[in-house]
């Protein structure tokens, strides 16, 4: 989405990454923030990741959600794209809040 063709704008997206470790093994994740001036944007311009990796005891397991901001001042005429990867297993990866500024 482009935000504003002639005035930059402060994004900030807040992100929910919940990572699982069990006997089967951990999960972990990511989430790439990508701006720039093509129509799908692919120019990393931040990045924000979580995991529980290793190995656990018979009968226990373990849940672990991180919440993380990503912020950005986005260039006019810029426009800005989330994507999630599942580096391991299957984490939960959520978007729970979202705030954009355009700056006079």
């Amino acid at each position: 989405m482009q935000f504003d063709a002639t005035h930059d704008t402060e994004l900030s997206v807040s992100v929910k990454i919940a990572t699982a470790l069990s006997l089967a093994g951990g999960s972990a994740g990511h989430v790439d923030l990508l701006c720039d001036t093509a129509t799908t944007p692919t120019t990393i311009v931040q990045t924000v990741s979580s995991e529980s990796t290793g190995t656990l005891t018979v009968g226990l397991n373990l849940v672990s959600s991180n919440t993380l901001v990503m912020r950005h001042r986005v260039p006019a005429g810029q426009r800005c794209r989330l994507t999630t990867t599942n580096d391991t297993g299957t984490p939960t990866i959520a978007i729970s809040r979202q705030l954009l500024q355009t700056m006079g």
